[in-house]
């Protein structure tokens, strides 16, 4: 009978990994301190995408979110099979989750045989889009700029249920309370308040840390409550606003930049 084991390792990016042929990686939560985008791959199908901004190796002061936990969407590495954690940075990955050792002619469970079976199409992922300003330019009272747009291919679906992270630098000053909304769009229709006078537009940017520090706001906007759900060909758009009532003037020699990571369920039909 199969004896399962806590994982916990510290692995290289970019280097390929080989399972003994009796047993196997159940990964159930990533971390890694890599900059840029990480992909994970088994035998080269991707099955995860993650970033250090909000999949940090350890929670600390300077990121309070701790490894991204994969939840039903974990990551199965079978016996004999190759992982690699492929990015354009370096650095190291964190794995969290089970050791499965098996018994001479033992297969895997069934929960994870069925899982590996559908791990390339149906995966936790996130997106990211940055919108700057412009140098020396003062983002006026009231204007509104798309930070980033997806429009799933027809056979696709993205679920965002989790962590939406947002980071507005080189404001003049620096930011306060009431100064930017973050907005949804889901097919040009914003999924907000219509008129300026009910309240601020969006949720406020200071709420949605990215990341969460213990110097700054501690806990991390999530969408888990109230998932948008993104079909293949509709168009979900993040918009950053100015509510400040005035002009958001930049540092000298910079660029106001708004920035959005958000975690979702990635889900392909074929």
């Amino acid at each position: 009978m199969a004896k399962t084991y806590s994982l916990d390792k510290i692995i290289a990016a970019n280097t390929t990994y080989v399972m003994e042929k009796d047993r196997y990686f159940a990964i159930k939560a990533l971390g890694t301190n890599v900059t840029a985008s990480v992909t994970a791959k088994v035998d080269g199908i991707p099955c995860a995408t993650f970033i250090a901004d909000i999949a940090p190796v350890h929670k600390t002061t300077s990121n309070q979110l701790g490894s991204l936990d994969l939840g039903m969407k974990y990551i199965i590495v079978p016996p004999e099979r190759q992982v690699k954690f492929e990015t354009s940075g370096s650095g190291v990955v964190r794995i969290k989750g089970d050791l499965v050792v098996l018994t001479p002619g033992e297969s895997m469970l069934p929960e994870h045989n069925a899982r590996y079976n559908v791990q390339g199409k149906d995966y936790m992922t996130y997106v990211t889009g940055t919108y700057s300003v412009g140098t020396g330019t003062a983002w006026s009272a009231g204007t509104e700029y798309t930070v980033f747009s997806l429009t799933p291919a027809t056979i696709e679906e993205y679920l965002f249920n989790n962590i939406v992270g947002v980071s507005v630098s080189n404001v003049n000053g620096g930011m306060s309370d009431g100064a930017v909304g973050i907005r949804f769009y889901l097919d040009g229709v914003p999924l907000d308040q219509l008129l300026p006078g009910t309240a601020q537009f969006g949720i406020d940017a200071l709420a949605m840390p990215l990341p969460p520090t213990g110097t700054g706001e501690q806990t991390p906007f999530s969408l888990n409550a109230y998932p948008i759900d993104v079909l293949g060909d509709h168009i979900f758009e993040v918009h950053a606003v100015n509510t400040s009532g005035g002009n958001l003037s930049p540092t000298s020699g910079n660029s106001i930049t708004i920035k959005v990571e958000a975690v979702a369920q990635y889900m392909r039909k074929a």
